[in-house]
């Protein structure tokens, strides 16, 4: 998810130096507009939990709507360049408190550079949650765990599937890492972790994805890595417009063997038609 921290009690507006009176009264206010105790709310986009698959998907669209249609408003008033642009711009705080607000959305401001992170992760997340609703087999399943914009708790995961009686049956990590090298910050082995394929992939029955963008699903599988010395394989499966984002699942190594995939020394191999 998300590498910013979350914005903590008593955030101070930074200073910030441009002409304040060249700014769009009504949207220079969402600026100004620091929300009274919207700092105490929990999460920007709250969890969600038993919920069916295309409740899920509608709730997060709406979201993702609104997070984009507050945060265009900032760009009429982000301050001029200079030697702080960039501090000063990801500090600038969005005005959420306008109604309606859809459920999801949480907070009454959220930093501007925050805001840029969820809707990415939405972004991740939505093409994801409508391929796995597209498989006949995930069609009746619900949503156990999703965690929009913070990371998941101890033993959990980004997304996570279980059937009606809530034996889980997919896991899956979200991250929207813009960076084509498989070392980007170590994202990989701690996605990988989190799914319990740290040591080897488990037999249980339990299907494990990391979700990500294109550039970072070719690094992660590239055929140049030692896939020798790894105990698993991808499968990749692209979702979303154009493949604008990728499922990769992960699966022992002696399974893609077994499943007829790509050699030992390839990590990724693509879905077939109808499991897209």
């Amino acid at each position: 998810m998300s590498d910013d921290p979350p914005s903590e009690e008593g955030d101070l507006l930074p200073h910030y130096d441009f002409d304040y009176s060249k700014a769009k009264p009504n949207r220079f206010a969402a600026l100004l507009n620091c929300g009274n105790g919207s700092s105490r709310m929990n999460h920007l986009v709250q969890t969600l939990s038993d919920i069916s698959l295309p409740e899920a998907v509608r709730e997060l669209r709406e979201a993702h709507e609104f997070l984009v249609l507050k945060a265009e408003v900032m760009f009429d008033v982000m301050p001029k360049a200079g030697p702080l642009w960039g501090i000063e711009t990801k500090r600038m705080y969005v005005d959420l408190a306008s109604d309606p607000r859809p459920a999801a959305v949480r907070k009454n401001r959220e930093r501007f550079g925050e805001v840029v992170n969820i809707v990415a992760t939405l972004e991740r997340l939505i093409p994801a949650l409508e391929w796995f609703d597209r498989q006949s087999i995930y069609r009746d399943y619900r949503v156990a765990e999703c965690h929009p914009s913070t990371s998941s708790a101890k033993d959990g995961n980004d997304l996570v599937l279980s059937e009606l009686g809530g034996q889980v049956v997919v896991r899956c990590e979200v991250c929207d890492v813009a960076s084509g090298s498989a070392g980007q910050n170590g994202k990989e082995a701690k996605d990988l972790r989190s799914l319990g394929c740290a040591a080897s992939v488990p037999a249980d029955g339990v299907r494990r994805f990391i979700c990500t963008s294109p550039e970072f699903a070719r690094a992660i599988a590239s055929p140049k890595r030692l896939w020798s010395k790894k105990s698993y394989r991808y499968r990749s499966i692209p979702v979303g417009d154009e493949g604008s984002t990728v499922l990769l699942e992960v699966v022992a190594a002696e399974a893609s063997l077994s499943d007829e995939l790509e050699p030992a020394t390839t990590g990724i191999t693509e879905a077939s038609d109808e499991n897209r």
